[in-house]
């Protein structure tokens, strides 16, 4: 146990997420905090804002350690002067000392302690559904010092000496003994008492002089400064080497804190080596990037092979794509399957007319469609119930990968293709002989909607070369006739240059 106490300044700085009754409705919420095993219980009332306004006023919890735990309830009292209203407890919260003072980053600095909300037990307008289950509560906790600050000793030598110059003139003795005195304190932090002994015969007592302690100054040979500076530079406290722990807090059982280590800390010449440069690093090589094969890339084209060769890869999404699909296909091809069975028991003198093509259709579409419905519930069997990890051992095939799983997990959706298209082709012969010319229209313009983007952009590159062609054709046009019409040069010189000729001739 410590003889000095803990002050838990403003145990309750705020409280988040307590919605007990309707807004509209002001109330003071009671926090009331309790050491286990005694008689000791603090308490404080909140605002309506859940913000504490008696922040100045701390919690002195004496005759505590890092051991003692601390029960933290949070109770709402109704605002009536009705007796005998019990209060209603809304958040409570078991912690220890030691944990909170861990959780604490500095002496400043807040700790959020998750509440654990109990059920309402009753429905109603002030009591309901409004209640949130999760609620924290933010203290501060304050511990006390072990040992005696140096430094703050030091620093309140100067100004104790600035009160004391002016209360007389003290003696020779006096003077002696409070040099000694202050040679004394660099090797002993002891306290000195501040009162002398009665001096002479006038009784009367005086207060020890203590010199004032002079700076260190820089680049200087005093020897004072120097002696000064001795005494009062000491070694820094090295930073501790330890790991650094993040908490964690589980709100739906007991406060406990889960201790997670993240490595020891680096300072000084280590961050170098434990914290990445700032600056990027370029490196000339060029990383090679792989290009998948044509079978690769058409095998990615309708199954999910890159995504599953990719490592970091999500199978858990992937199994629930396949499932949901799987399911949905399942359906379709049993309703395939059973159509095509019924075109079976048409007789040969029944209304419709069945020629060779639209039986050979249905035969195709009602092999399809079994093939279809075996190889899904395969599937299911096999993968439906997996999870992650069993999922990605039974994907993968005897080379290690996943390129055959790929190629037949689409099966049951490629069999449900080909037994609709066959149903279309058994309808499209049905149809045939009763009115062709409603076949033939329909079938254009299903095929035109379907593939109008394609019409668009070829007549668009269709119309933009032509354009292109008329223009070219006429620029080679307009340089042939700009040819045509310039007139043909001819050898003979200048007017000046024929006449100098001939005076040179006739001289």
């Amino acid at each position: 146990m410590t003889q000095e106490p803990w002050y838990l300044t403003g145990i309750v700085v705020r409280t988040e997420g307590i919605q007990f009754v309707r807004p509209d409705k002001s109330w003071r919420p009671r926090v009331a905090v309790s050491l286990v095993g005694t008689a000791h219980c603090h308490s404080t009332d909140l605002g309506c804002d859940g913000q504490n306004p008696n922040l100045k006023v701390p919690f002195i919890l004496h005759d505590v350690d890092y051991h003692t735990k601390l029960d933290i309830k949070v109770w709402h009292h109704a605002r009536t002067k009705k007796k005998g209203r019990k209060p209603h407890l809304i958040g409570s919260a078991y912690v220890t000392l030691g944990e909170l003072q861990r959780r604490q980053e500095n002496p400043d600095a807040n700790v959020i302690v998750s509440l654990k909300c109990p059920p309402s037990q009753k429905r109603s307008p002030a009591v309901g559904s409004r209640q949130s289950n999760i609620a924290s509560l933010t203290v501060r906790l304050r511990t006390p010092s072990t040992s005696p600050s140096i430094s703050s000793e030091a620093t309140l030598v100067g100004s104790e000496d600035d009160s004391v110059r002016d209360e007389g003139v003290p003696d020779d003795g006096v003077a002696s003994d409070a040099s000694k005195s202050t040679s004394r304190r660099c090797d002993t932090p002891e306290d000195i008492p501040d009162i002398l002994p009665a001096a002479g015969a006038s009784g009367l007592k005086r207060r020890r002089k203590r010199s004032k302690l002079k700076p260190y100054s820089l680049d200087t040979d005093d020897e004072a400064g120097s002696s000064s500076s001795s005494c009062s530079s000491r070694p820094c406290t090295p930073f501790p080497q330890e790991d650094n722990y993040t908490y964690s807090y589980d709100g739906d059982a007991d406060t406990s804190f889960e201790v997670i280590s993240q490595g020891p800390m680096c300072y000084g010449d280590d961050l170098d080596s434990c914290c990445p440069a700032i600056l990027p690093h370029y490196s000339t090589e060029t990383l090679e990037v792989y290009r998948p094969s044509a079978v690769e890339w058409m095998l990615d084209s309708f199954a999910p092979y890159h995504e599953m060769s990719d490592p970091s890869c999500d199978f858990s999404r992937v199994l629930t794509r396949l499932t949901t699909e799987w399911y949905a296909v399942g359906g379709c091809l049993l309703a395939t399957a059973a159509l095509n069975a019924a075109v079976f028991g048409y007789s040969t003198p029944t209304l419709v007319d069945i020629d060779s093509i639209a039986m050979k259709a249905v035969t195709v579409g009602a092999i399809a469609s079994g093939i279809g419905l075996v190889a899904d519930v395969w599937f299911l069997v096999v993968y439906n119930g997996s999870d992650a990890a069993k999922f990605q051992r039974l994907a993968q095939d005897l080379y290690g990968t996943y390129f055959f799983f790929c190629l037949t997990c689409r099966l049951p959706m490629l069999c449900l293709f080909a037994a609709v298209c066959s149903l279309l082709v058994f309808l499209l012969a049905v149809a045939q002989g009763a009115w062709s010319t409603a076949v033939l229209v329909m079938c254009c313009a299903a095929g035109v909607l379907l593939t109008l983007q394609y019409l668009v952009y070829g007549a668009h590159r269709t119309i933009n070369f032509a354009l292109w062609l008329v223009w070219r054709t006429g620029r080679a046009c307009g340089a042939l006739f700009r040819r045509t019409a310039t007139p043909p040069a001819t050898d003979q010189p200048p007017a000046g240059q024929a006449m100098t000729q001939t005076a040179l001739s006739a001289s």
